[in-house]
Formats: C-alpha cells, structure tokens, sequence
C-alpha cells in the first residue's frame, strides 16, 4: 500500500513539474522554467561579446534556481523537514502566484518562482 502511494504521488509530482514546463514554455515564449541550460549558455554567450538585454535577470534567475536547489540541502538538515510535503507547499504556492501576474511582466522574471519551485520539486523526488 505505501508503496503503491509513494508512486501516485510521484507520478503526480511528474505531473505537476511537466504542467508548469509547458506553462512556461506556451505562455513565456519558449523559455523552459524547469532547467536552467539554455540560461546558462546565453549568460556565457553574454560574456563573450553577444550581448543581452536581459543578462542580469537571467543571472539572478539562476541564483534562485540554484537557492532552490541549496534548500533542498540545508533546510532537511537545520529543520528536520520532509521535503516532499515542503514542495508540495512550494508548488501549490507558486502556481496560485503566477495566476496573478500581469500577462505584460519580462518573461524571465514572470518565471523567478518557477526557478524556484521546479529546482526544489527536481531534488525533492528524485528517480
């Protein structure tokens, strides 16, 4: 029975995670909210001479993603907490947010607690 749990609510994490993937990519014009690469490779683009207008929201993107993936970390050891239920809580939070963000908000920006929220969903159930 526990078993049998633990899959649903990982499948249904899958589902949650693939959901504001594509949120992102259909409302944010192709920017994938749930992995930081291509962000990475235009911050190094940026400094190689192809300048960007968003550089420094896409470097402070990344901070939060990689914040996100640092809670994952130190919040279980500090607090004990069961970090499954804890982005469970993150992701319900976030997807109510984003409900209410003007529809003109820079696409990065529009996206900051997605960086958050799928970082600490990726390392909360991992496999």
């Amino acid at each position: 029975m526990k078993e049998n749990t633990t899959r649903h609510l990982h499948l249904n994490m899958a589902l949650i995670g693939g959901f504001m993937g594509g949120y992102a990519l259909t409302n944010h014009h192709d920017i994938f909210g749930s992995a930081q690469t291509s962000n990475m490779i235009t911050i190094a683009m940026n400094a190689a001479g192809r300048p960007d207008a968003n550089w420094l929201v896409r470097i402070f993107g990344l901070f939060l993603y990689m914040a996100g993936l640092a809670s994952t970390v130190v919040l279980p050891k500090k607090f004990k907490m069961n970090m499954k239920l804890f982005s469970i809580i993150v992701d319900g939070i976030v997807l109510i947010l984003i409900g209410f963000f003007p529809s003109n908000l820079n696409d990065f920006v529009a996206l900051y607690p997605l960086f958050i929220a799928t970082s600490i969903q990726w390392c909360s159930f991992p496999g």
